[in-house]
Order: C-alpha cells, then structure tokens, then sequence
C-alpha cells in the first residue's frame, strides 16, 4: 500500500520525478494508478496528475480509478477560468478556490495568484509546487471545504453554480444539509489595480438558526523568484480581530473548517526564508434562517513592501499576509515583488502605517491629478492611479464599470459595499477617499486619464509597522467640512463637523446611512447634531410623474442618502444643513452644513454646483 506521510509536501516532488521514478518511490504493482488513487485520497488532484493519468494510464487504467479521483481531476483541472485586470491575475476554480490548468500558458501550466511585472513577464505566488490554496464553511458541525492539493469534501448536495467574465467570476455552493450557501465573488478591486476583491457571503438558507457559522482559507506561498523558500508576514494578532479564532504558517493544512494543524502562531513579520504559508480561522456571529453574512478577501500583489502596504490601506483590509522571496544570502528582500493574502469585514480596526518625510524612490510612476490639499496638516495624499504602461491600455487599467456575471439561481442580496469612503479614516492616511474633494469650480477639467481607477499612494517606510486606525478620527478631505453660521454661539464648534461617509460609491441607486461627528462645545463636551434639511445639485427623478426623493431622514440625526448621479454630470454634491446643540438639547450651539459626493467615476472629482434642489421631497 503507497503510505504517504505527507501528501501535499509529496505533489511538490512530482514535477521533477519521471514517472518510473514516481512508481519505484512508491514500489506500487499497479504502479502510477495506485499513486494517483494514493494522492487523490490524501490531496485530491492537481494539473501533475492530470498529465500522468492522460500520458501514461489506458482507458481500463483511466475507468478504474476512482469516481471521487477522476471527480477531483475535473474540478481542480478544467472547471475554472483565469481572470485578470491587467495587473494581477486569477486562476479560480468552479468551487471557489484558486489554481487553475491552463495548458499554452506561456509562463507556467497553473495559475494561481500572478503579478504581471514591468517587462511582461508573470510572477506567479500559489501554483509552483504544491497548489495548495483553498476554503472552507461550516455550519454547525457540517463542513464543506475545497482545496486544489490538500483535499476537498463530498459534503455538498451537488448545487453548485459558476459565472464568469474575463475579468469576473462567481461560484455558488450548498452544503449538503441545505442550511448553507457559500458564495464567492471575484471581482477587481475598485479603489486599487494592486488588488482582487473576493466578496464571501454565508447565507443561511435552511429553516433553523446556524450558531457557529465558520470559515477557513488557506495558501501555501511559493514566491517567485524563490518559491519553496520564502519570508511570511500575518498580522496582526487574532486576538484583536473579534471574527478570527486563529491564524497560521501552515499552508499545507487541510481547508476542513474543523481541521486545526497549526504551525507557528500569528502575529508574526518576516518568519522564515522557509517552505510555509498563511492559514486563517474565522468564526461568525448565528446566522438565523434567511440571514446572510458577508466580508472581503483580497488577492494580489505590489512591486514593493510600500506598494503592497499602499494596497492595503486603500481597502481598510483588517488581517492580511504578506509573502515575499529572499535575496541570494538568505535575506528577506521586498523586490520583485510582495503578494497580498488579506480580509476586511472581520471585527478587525483597518490596517494604516506612519508615512515617512519622503517618498520612496521604489514607488513606480503614476498618472495623476493634481495634489490634495491637506488642511489637517497631514502629509498629502495624491487622488492618482499608479499604472503600469501596456501596448493595449484597456488590458491594464481597470474599466470604470466591471460587468458581473449573473447566477442562475437566486442570490441573497449583500450588504452594500462602499470602497471609497471609511467613517474612521485616520487623519494621516484616508484610503477610503480616493476622490477626497468637491471641486468649486464647475469647471475643472478631468483627469488625462479618465478611465483609470485611482489608488491613494502615502509615503511610507517599506518596514514600517501597521498599527490599528483609530475609529473616532475625522478623515482628511478637500470638502467643506462645514459652513458655520453667525446667528448662533460658538461657530467654532460646527466647523469641527464632517460626514460619516464624504463620497458614496458606487453609483448603485442605492442608500447609505450618514451621520454627522466631530463636533465638541467649548468646554470639550458632546453635542447632539439634528439634521435640518439636505439638498442636491441635480434635480430629482420622478417615477409615475411624481418626484422620487434622494434623502430620507430617520430621526433627527440620520439620513439615507441616494448614491446616484447623472450619467452625463459632473457628480452630485448633497448639502446636509444641521443645527448643533448641547447633548441635553436644551442650548442650540450653532448651525453650518457639511457635503457628501457621488463621483461621476473613479478619477474625476464630483463638482458642487450648489444647494439647487431640496432632496427630501
């Protein structure tokens, strides 16, 4: 009988073994059929065996491997695509995991995570050796886990649904009781071309309350230019992360939710050079029936450890890896490149760093607007897209409008997302607004490069700490925070006010709450800010010929603002007029107005044209 001790540390040993070589190792009568059946049942199978079974095995030999084996071949192999935005690439299996076979491929068979570098070559992160990158869900003791190399369950009940786009892809799946769905959507990143966005939703779609929903992912990092010895970074500690019951070096692990093999705990920074990779447990609130739960995995890649810190901050990511090769003395090193692993929407504060008083000269070129001014005093941050010169410039700038492809069957809706605004951005580095500024001048002219999706590029120490952003910090921004009025006391007080969110996107038609901070009296005291009336610069829709409102308050102290603007526009600018008074209520303070912004796209700063039109009608 083949005993492997270690099935997926083996497959790395397949690509340099002949296949005589492979049956002797494994003294096999039956020779590479009983490996492959070996492999299968240990690790499930990868590309190597794919080329075995088809170079080597008899149609007899092919019938009689097993079911769940040739199962496993089809899933890993050929049920995936390769996905890209012109700067990282995907290869994403059927099942949601990644590692795809793409035969012609010029650069190597298997597609994992890739960065395309400068000169047209491709550094790819999972797929050399072993392709051990993969997730699982559990729902209260049922697990259901995918992995291309270290093995994949039998518990679903066979509803599985797959959609894709070259630069999209979705993958639904259902546990085999029918409680739980799991559904990951790729989808480039809309604030950074550094990085995918993966959003994960559980729904819970049986009929009784899911107590510990759970979820796990797992990669085995093999950097290029040095795979199978790389440096690894998770930080920060799980214990400050209310979702992540644990995090890990071993990449190697099985993506069974309940399954626990850790190698060297988290938090750690540059741990190796080693063969090792990254491992995270997360453990969610009950889901009750008909309830979902989403957040974001990211995918990706940056030319330094600056770039790929940069990528981070700009997505608010909470837990994140870092994988990076080591130079010729064993050192780790941040050239060519650092891959990203990370997740946002855990429990988690977001990941920011201390810039440093100059740029770095590793940071590449960027096309840009013109500079934010920064009246917090701050270091600037520049509204610009870092992008890399193509011969087809479509291929490497992400389109402002991604086309998602559609399920088959029905999804539950996720929670709005809104990638470009973060109520707790520090006041030192503010990813979240991208576009941080309403342009007074009706103007102003676009940026040379409208089709590209800006990237907040701070100046930092490539080895820098990330330290936790503080959630009461107001965010940097061009926008008039607030015009206060002289018909009440201490104006002073309402110029210290801003909006939770300063810019809504995308453009989906749909509302977001917002309320109004920052604001102390004199003596250092809360105040309690009533919202009086908000206007728009563009005028309202109207649907059956009767005016369809844009703001909707809910109390005194929350609206629900339309992320919507005219396609032909400059954006929408929403003036929200307040009155501030002592928390009691019993002393009005002052009064003034703050401005939220639905951009026209990702480059382009909306325009205020002014308070036209009442949007609350």
């Amino acid at each position: 009988m083949c005993v492997l001790s270690d099935g997926a540390r083996f497959l790395k040993k397949l690509r340099s073994l002949k296949y005589d070589e492979i049956a002797n190792r494994c003294n096999l009568a039956r020779s590479l059929l009983l490996v492959l059946t070996c492999l299968t049942t240990q690790v499930s199978a990868t590309p190597h065996n794919l080329d075995v079974t088809r170079n080597v095995f008899s149609a007899g030999q092919q019938a009689a491997c097993p079911a769940h084996a040739r199962r496993e071949l089809q899933a890993a192999i050929y049920d995936g695509v390769v996905i890209s935005n012109g700067l990282i690439k995907l290869g994403v299996t059927q099942y949601g995991a990644l590692n795809v076979h793409n035969p012609g491929d010029s650069h190597y068979s298997v597609v994992g995570l890739r960065y395309i570098l400068p000169d047209g070559s491709e550094s790819d992160s999972t797929s050399y050796g072993c392709t051990c990158e993969g997730w699982g869900a559990g729902a209260d003791g049922t697990p259901i886990f995918f992995n291309t190399a270290s093995g994949s369950s039998d518990y679903y009940n066979g509803s599985r649904v797959f959609a894709s786009t070259p630069v999209t892809a979705i993958s639904s799946i259902v546990s085999s009781d029918g409680n739980l769905k799991v559904t990951h959507d790729f989808h480039p990143s809309s604030v950074t071309q550094n990085l995918y966005e993966v959003t994960v939703t559980l729904d819970n779609i049986g009929g009784t309350t899911i107590n510990e929903p759970r979820y796990k992912r797992t990669m085995d990092w093999d950097i290029y230019p040095t795979p199978f010895s790389e440096c690894v970074t998770i930080q920060p500690d799980p214990s400050t992360v209310e979702f992540l019951e644990s995090a890990d070096s071993n990449g190697f692990t099985s993506s069974n939710p309940y399954s626990f093999w850790p190698w060297t705990l988290a938090p750690f920074t540059d741990l190796g050079p080693t063969d090792h990779g990254a491992n995270f447990d997360f453990k969610f609130h009950p889901l009750f029936p008909g309830q979902n739960f989403s957040f974001n995995i990211y995918y990706g890649a940056g030319a330094n450890q600056e770039e790929a810190m940069n990528a981070l901050v700009s997505v608010s990511a909470e837990v994140y890896s870092f994988g990076k090769p080591h130079d010729a003395y064993g050192n780790c090193t941040d050239t060519p490149n650092v891959f990203i692993f990370a997740f946002a929407g855990v429990g988690g504060e977001a990941i920011t760093f201390s810039p440093s008083a100059s740029p770095s000269e590793s940071l590449r070129p960027s096309l840009s607007t013109s500079p934010s001014a920064n009246p917090s005093g701050s270091p600037s941050l520049s509204p610009s897209k870092s992008v890399r010169p193509s011969a087809n410039p479509s291929e490497s700038v992400r389109p402002s409008k991604t086309v998602r492809p559609s399920l088959s069957h029905s999804a539950s809706a996720k929670p709005s997302a809104n990638p470009l605004a973060n109520p707790s951005a520090s006041p030192s580095v503010s990813p979240s607004e991208t576009l941080t500024s309403v342009s007074a001048n009706p103007s102003a002219s676009p940026s040379s490069n409208p089709t590209s999706s800006p990237t907040v590029i701070p100046t930092a120490s490539p080895t820098a700490t990330p330290t936790a952003r503080p959630s009461t910090a107001k965010p940097t921004s061009h926008m008039t925070s607030s015009k206060p009025t002289d018909k009440l006391t201490n104006g002073s007080v309402c110029s210290g006010a801003y909006p939770s969110k300063q810019l809504l996107w995308p453009p989906n038609n749909k509302f977001q709450a917002i309320t109004i901070n920052g604001a102390t009296d004199t003596d250092g005291n809360q105040v309690a800010f009533t919202i009086d009336s908000v206007y728009s610069d563009e005028e309202l829709g109207t649907e059956k010929g009767a005016m369809v409102p844009d703001a909707l308050l809910v109390g005194k102290s929350i609206v629900n603002l339309r992320a919507k603007r005219l396609g032909g526009g400059n954006g929408r600018v929403y003036t929200i007029k307040f009155t501030a008074s002592s928390i009691e209520g019993t002393t009005k303070l002052c009064s003034g107005s703050v401005k939220v912004g639905v951009p026209h796209d990702q480059v382009r700063e909306p325009v205020d044209d002014g308070p036209i039109y009442l949007a609350t009608v």
